[in-house]
């Protein structure tokens, strides 16, 4: 019975170490806050994570057996179950990490891996093909110029759900769009319409310096960009409703 005890529990703390790594990749590179609330992955990876942690261990006190002639071989099923069931949750996680935030005509789109697999992003600049891992970068984009452009754009929205955001080759600088950012930012104000005015008070408190926000669309729950104005600056992305 010790020996079970001793394997499970040097099996959780293995566990509990690559758990942890996956969460500091997760949380903070692929899916910084509050990005993770716009996605809603948290409470899907945190089971998917947390079921990984505890099957294994809770296995291998099941079979460890000291007397067991395949005990190793046993304990390497177990152990090979368990990291291809993480593996495949990291591989769904990586799929659906954001990848730009894209400010377009009067918001910003936050755009995530498994948007960008169109024959599109190989039309891009290079600058704006590759997927960061490390993070997601800020874009802007503009809609094409000739009618009939606009129109295929339109239709392809419609029919496949490819607009503009996901459109690599349609892809400039930020720095390009900084003006037009400032010119249609909301005033803070309005954040109280659609929040709590503590949570609201809260953010500007912590970001003093922001003055305006503009809305970020995602797949799950919009998030507010805030932003300074006066400086052409973005300062942070907070989890407010940026829209009823």
């Amino acid at each position: 019975m010790i020996f079970r005890f001793r394997a499970f529990g040097m099996h959780l703390l293995i566990s509990v170490f690559i758990a942890s790594l996956c969460l500091l990749l997760v949380f903070k590179y692929w899916y910084p806050v509050p990005l993770d609330k716009a996605t809603g992955v948290t409470k899907i990876f945190l089971i998917l994570l947390l079921c990984d942690m505890i099957l294994g261990p809770v296995l291998t006190l099941i079979v460890a057996n000291p007397i067991k002639k395949n005990l190793k071989i046993d304990l390497a099923v177990i152990g090979l179950v368990q990291v291809s069931a993480l593996l495949y949750g990291l591989w769904t996680v990586e799929n659906g990490r954001p990848v730009w935030l894209v400010f377009s005509t009067d918001r910003f789109d936050l755009v995530q891996s498994y948007e960008l697999d169109n024959p599109y992003r190989e039309k891009a600049d290079t600058q704006f093909q590759s997927k960061n891992w490390f993070g997601p970068r800020w874009v802007a984009a503009r809609a094409p110029e000739g009618i009939e452009e606009q129109n295929n754009l339109t239709f392809e929205a419609l029919i496949a759900g490819i607009d503009i955001p996901q459109r690599p080759d349609l892809y400039i600088k930020l720095e390009a769009e900084l003006e037009r950012m400032a010119e249609k930012a909301k005033p803070i104000a309005d954040l109280y319409k659609y929040n709590p005015a503590e949570t609201v008070a809260q953010a500007i408190t912590k970001y003093p310096q922001s003055d305006a926000f503009l809305p970020m669309m995602s797949r799950a729950n919009p998030v507010t960009v805030l932003i300074n104005k006066n400086q052409r600056k973005i300062i942070a992305i907070v989890n407010l409703v940026p829209w009823e």
